[in-house]
């Protein structure tokens, strides 16, 4: 009877620390006081749907590759008419669900406030995951954002990485940031692990990307000059794929509309190349 009971209270205790755990998360507060999860809702994503049922199709050998293909180039005419239309490469970008990421949850998406506020909304992601709250409208003060239109990777050998400096200087000193300038694919995916696993911080990643570089994230327009911030929060693979909090989604960039999910991924070898002329904050 003792034993029967004993079991009967594991099991109520066990369930109500699963209903704590999940209702804490649900009460994660952004830093304007509002719930995350009724700020940042999941939604479905119909036109994913539909190209992921293809694809499996199309690996199933119902429909050919290049249904897919023209399917993909109707369903997406902005992303696909500027760019070479790999299949196996656009593949990886469309199936990521089937991927397994490790991620920290304290880095949730953040919408930028304005065209060129990726960089305090990233640094506003990156500090969450440090436990710190603070609002990207004061980050893009301490930033100097609004006087060069937009958060520069580096100003002078005096002043040095802007983002760097704000970071620490909400932080506790045993956490301060490294830089890595042009880091490899390699690299990338090895600090990816240590800082998701074992900091339990995110990376600020600042991507440069020419019009004419094919490498590029799937969900990023083709033919235009991209200079963003992102905060990197997870991987999978053992950091084969990068996931990231994308500040672009939901908010006023020009291209936003193209962005359909608050966190993107691509491979550790078109991270690398995206962030090869400036680097990562980690």
């Amino acid at each position: 009877m003792k034993k029967f009971c004993a079991i009967i209270l594991f099991t109520c205790l066990t369930i109500s620390v699963c209903n704590l755990s999940v209702s804490a998360r649900n009460e994660i507060r952004d830093s304007d006081g509002t719930l995350v999860m009724d700020k940042y809702p999941e939604v479905s994503n119909p036109k994913r749907e539909k190209i992921q049922e293809l694809f499996r199709k199309a690996e199933e050998g119902i429909i050919s590759e290049e249904v897919v293909g023209a399917a993909l180039r109707e369903t997406y005419p902005e992303r696909y008419s500027n760019r070479q239309n790999n299949i196996s490469y656009t593949r990886e970008s469309v199936m990521g669900r089937n991927l397994s990421f490790t991620t920290l949850w304290r880095a949730w998406q953040i919408p930028q406030a304005n065209s060129y506020y990726c960089g305090p909304a990233t640094a506003e992601i990156v500090l969450r995951s440090h436990r710190v709250l603070k609002d990207q409208h004061d980050l893009a003060d301490e930033l100097d954002t609004d006087n060069f239109g937009g958060t520069p990777w580096f100003i002078s050998d005096s002043i040095g990485y802007p983002m760097k400096n704000v970071l620490d200087d909400n932080i506790d000193e045993e956490d301060y940031h490294n830089v890595s300038a042009n880091p490899s694919a390699e690299s990338l995916a090895t600090l990816t692990r240590l800082c998701v696993n074992n900091w339990e911080h995110a990376i600020a990643a600042n991507m440069y990307i020419e019009p004419s570089d094919e490498d590029r994230p799937a969900a990023y327009p083709g033919g235009i000059r991209i200079a963003h911030w992102v905060a990197v929060r997870g991987y999978a693979n053992d950091g084969d794929y990068i996931q990231w909090a994308e500040p672009a989604y939901n908010s006023p960039v020009s291209w936003s509309d193209q962005i359909e999910e608050p966190n993107l991924y691509t491979t550790k070898e078109i991270l690398a190349s995206c962030v090869s002329s400036r680097g990562i904050i980690w």
